[in-house]
């Protein structure tokens, strides 16, 4: 590679080491190599009469010296990371097989970016540097500060090519058919993981989502049945002296982390039970204790009702809210009167509806 300044830039793949070393030097000598910057016969006649004239091998012995960049990510009793048993090896190895020089140049991982900017704009950037910003590179190729490594590449890194495919690749691309760096191929190319209890979607009778509306109805769900609403619902209803709390028998689990966490120990102090709403609500009728489902159509405004000596209420999650074979069977349904927006958490709501409604007796 006969440039003044010789720098490849190979994106995390340390790989990328002995193809783009096959034709560059960093020691100001110039070298050969079997690539198409060799020289080669015109004729097989004149080659055999050259090699037997000169005593040449096929191909001239490289020599000089390539820099690599590696990351001192500053770890406290790591090794040196110009000297460690990985870039011993690469020395023995490469070297002993090639004859070049391999000298690592550390770079701190903190300050990779303007290190790296600094090097290029001093014209004493690594041959090879590694970096995970991609714009990095895209700055150096419109200065001209990178090799084109297609020929090395396609001449000696037929299986590094065979692995990272041309997907991967097109990554180190800026002009069709122009490899300027090589990407790494990662295990999991997502940014970041994401875990979702597996009994939460149980709960809720949904899958594991595997696209991005499917993601977003889940994240939904549990938000319109969270289990820490239930838990504030039961530690208000201590709180205003209501006697029993029932859920529905498709409800959240009673005894999940977050619920119980959200009672504040209120769980201990009063009756809770999962339960058929509508059998609840049958039984409750032949106790001529009145209940009032909460909705915002078909209902009265809740300034319109006294406090009761007993009283049942009904409350739905924020997404459905109670559903209409429940709401049918409540003796009247009831929705808080406000002036601006249309509905209110549901622990919130609730909360409102209980102060109102339990006066100065204890309710059920």
């Amino acid at each position: 590679m006969k440039k003044s300044s010789r720098i490849m830039s190979a994106l995390l793949a340390a790989a990328m080491l002995v193809v783009s070393a096959a034709g560059c030097s960093n020691s100001g000598t110039e070298t050969s190599s079997a690539s198409s910057d060799t020289a080669t016969s015109s004729s097989a006649a004149e080659g055999e009469s050259s090699a037997a004239e000169s005593g040449a091998s096929d191909a001239a012995p490289l020599s000089g010296k390539i820099t690599v960049e590696v990351f001192d990510r500053g770890n406290t009793g790591g090794s040196d990371p110009t000297n460690n048993h990985w870039t011993q090896w690469i020395q023995e190895k490469f070297t002993g097989e090639t004859g070049v020089e391999v000298e690592f140049v550390s770079v701190p991982r903190s300050e990779e970016v303007p290190r790296l900017n600094v090097l290029m704009a001093s014209n004493s950037a690594p041959d090879i540097s590694y970096t995970y910003t991609a714009s990095v590179v895209y700055n150096f190729y419109k200065n001209g500060g990178l090799a084109d490594l297609t020929s090395s590449l396609a001449n000696y890194g037929q299986d590094l090519t065979e692995y990272l495919g041309e997907e991967v690749l097109s990554y180190g691309q800026f002009e069709p058919g122009v490899q300027v760096a090589i990407p790494a191929k990662r295990i999991s190319l997502a940014k970041t993981m994401t875990y979702v209890r597996k009994d939460w979607l149980d709960k809720l009778g949904m899958e594991l989502p595997t696209t991005k509306e499917e993601f977003h109805a889940m994240l939904t769900a549990f938000k319109e049945q969270d289990p820490g609403n239930v838990g504030t619902i039961i530690r208000t209803a201590y709180s205003f002296g209501f006697d029993a709390v029932v859920l529905s028998s498709n409800s959240v689990d009673l005894y999940g982390d977050k619920l119980i966490r959200s009672t504040q120990g209120a769980l201990f102090h009063i009756p809770v039970f999962q339960n058929d709403l509508i059998t609840v609500i049958a039984q409750l009728k032949k106790q001529n204790i009145p209940v009032y489902g909460t909705a915002l159509r078909g209902g009265k405004g809740l300034s319109a009702f006294m406090p009761v000596k007993a009283v049942a209420l009904v409350f739905g999650n924020e997404g459905n809210g109670v559903s209409e074979a429940v709401l049918n069977a409540c003796d009247q349904n009831i929705f808080i009167e406000m002036e601006s927006f249309e509905s209110l958490n549901v622990a919130v709501a609730a909360g409102i509806c209980m102060y109102h409604m339990r006066g100065n007796v204890h309710a059920s």
